[in-house]
């Protein structure tokens, strides 16, 4: 049976009528004005048997353009076939099999172009050798749909122009992730355990803490502090040059929501233009260490040239095929990427979420973390942060995520006591989400005491640690003001006040 049969086309009407077109249409349409309908600048494809049947022109109908760029990409830009065919898919929703490109009439061999024929053409790079991932203990999909591609204006012929700067994203993405995953590599091997990345040699700087950072100076914007947020901005790029120093998989984890907070940055705060200067830092910092050639020098530096109206789809067409590439060389059993996952579906398209799967596979790591680790443990919380996190915003059962963000906000809690002085790293965290959540919930049910006091004491908490945790007590000691002049207890609002005023100005 269809897989969109089995779950009944009802459901999923707005993106059904993609399948109806073929792409011998969808082709054609390059040389003519009419121009096909379109709800927003993303699509999604259904994995199906007969996906050949369904969206292959034959090999005469395909746009020439198309398939001189496919000669570009191949041979004058030195591509992998597995890559062009990836590029071609997501952003001009062109899908062929393998023998296509390989064997077909408008084939590569077919056309006499030889990535190893004289002539003008790129270096093709390869990595040394491939990590494959473990067999996996929960052998089903996580996501019901396939790559996430953009939508391209097919009413003109300047279209195949509009996204080259997206195909080089796309390559230099699919190099940088090969490249430090590489097992042949002399610079030392990345490889994967239950709950991130690991390097044979290092102790990387953590990319986690540097996207909470332009979150806290977002937050001391929103508090009209725009010279302390100008600080904390400054800590973060200091932090963000040290860690651009070597290559890390977890910048891609959380580079997008670095953009976007220091996007809204800049649409409040003109005069910083933080997000350029991201850009600038990074191509800088990464040319230093590894050569102004380098696929991430050409990753930063493209994304700062892409158009505003194809930013946001460009990054999110990334983080898609950031994850799904780190997903075919270390697996999906892995709580960074299922976290990833997390971070995607809270945003985007949770109808294509195998939920059932999902939390199954985070159950899978939890019980195997907490076997190896103390539940107090930094992995312990790691594991409880990330799992309690899925449970909650995708999970859809509230006593279920309930009682998890509780055993959270109570093994973090115990965790920071033994922490002199206290730092933000990801238990405080950890510690600062499950307070915020819970108390949360107890508001919504009516149990207002146990929520100011689960409010008040991640305050009091927060307050007595370094500059970023001070900043998330400033941010949970205004909302929980605000909901107290809701509950009309205006006495113990202006107190909380008073105190929000206090610990903005101990933030130096």
């Amino acid at each position: 049976m269809d897989l969109g049969e089995r779950n009944g086309r009802r459901a999923f009407q707005p993106d059904w009528h993609i399948e109806e077109i073929s792409n011998a249409d969808v082709h054609k349409s390059w040389y003519d004005t009419q121009h096909r309908s379109a709800q927003g600048p993303f699509y999604l494809r259904w994995p199906n048997t007969d996906s050949q049947a369904r969206f292959a022109p034959s090999s005469d109908n395909i746009c020439p353009a198309l398939r001189d760029r496919l000669d570009e990409l191949y041979f004058g830009h030195g591509m992998q076939q597995r890559v062009v065919q990836e590029i071609v898919w997501r952003l001009y929703q062109f899908k062929q099999p393998d023998h296509w490109f390989k064997e077909g009439k408008q084939s590569f061999r077919k056309r006499g172009i030889r990535k190893n024929k004289s002539g003008q053409k790129t270096k093709r790079w390869r990595p040394g050798g491939v990590l494959k991932p473990k067999e996996a203990a929960v052998p089903f999909h996580v996501v019901l749909a396939q790559d996430f591609v953009l939508n391209p204006s097919l009413d003109r012929p300047i279209a195949l122009q509009r996204y080259r700067k997206q195909e080089r994203i796309l390559h230099s993405l699919d190099c940088y992730i090969y490249s430090v995953f590489d097992t042949k590599s002399q610079h030392g091997k990345w490889t994967a355990d239950l709950l991130g990345f690991v390097h044979s040699s290092r102790n990387p700087k953590n990319w986690q803490c540097l996207s909470d950072q332009c979150y806290g100076a977002s937050t001391l914007i929103n508090c009209k502090q725009p010279q302390k947020a100008s600080v904390t901005l400054e800590i973060f790029f200091t932090g963000i040059r040290e860690a651009a120093l070597w290559q890390d998989p977890s910048m891609m984890v959380k580079l997008r929501r670095i953009c976007l907070e220091l996007r809204g940055i800049d649409s409040r705060s003109t005069q910083l233009n933080t997000l350029q200067r991201l850009f600038n830092v990074l191509e800088k910092a990464f040319s230093e260490s590894f050569g102004t050639g380098n696929s991430l020098s050409i990753l930063v530096r493209t994304l700062g040239q892409v158009v505003a109206d194809d930013f946001k789809p460009t990054l999110r067409i990334a983080f898609d095929k950031t994850i799904r590439t780190l997903s075919s060389l270390v697996g999906d059993e892995n709580a960074m990427i299922l976290h990833m996952w997390s971070h995607y579906f809270k945003y985007w398209d949770g109808q294509y979420l195998a939920k059932d799967t999902f939390l199954l596979k985070f159950d899978l790591i939890w019980h195997r973390t907490h076997s190896s680790h103390h539940s107090l443990s930094e992995q312990a919380i790691t594991i409880d942060y990330y799992y309690a996190y899925a449970a909650y915003y995708l999970g859809d059962v509230e006593l279920y995520s309930d009682g998890m963000l509780r055993q959270l906000f109570h093994s973090s809690t115990m965790f920071l006591k033994k922490q002199l002085p206290l730092e933000w790293k990801l238990p405080t965290l950890a510690f600062a989400f499950s307070a915020r959540v819970v108390a949360k919930i107890d508001r919504k049910k009516g149990r207002k005491d146990l929520s100011i006091s689960t409010m008040r004491y991640a305050v009091e908490t927060l307050e007595r640690g370094d500059r970023e945790c001070r900043t998330r007590a400033v941010m949970l000691c205004q909302i929980l003001a605000r909901w107290l002049r809701q509950w009309r207890m205006l006495e113990d609002a202006e107190l909380e006040s008073a105190r929000f005023t206090r610990i903005l100005g101990e933030i130096n």
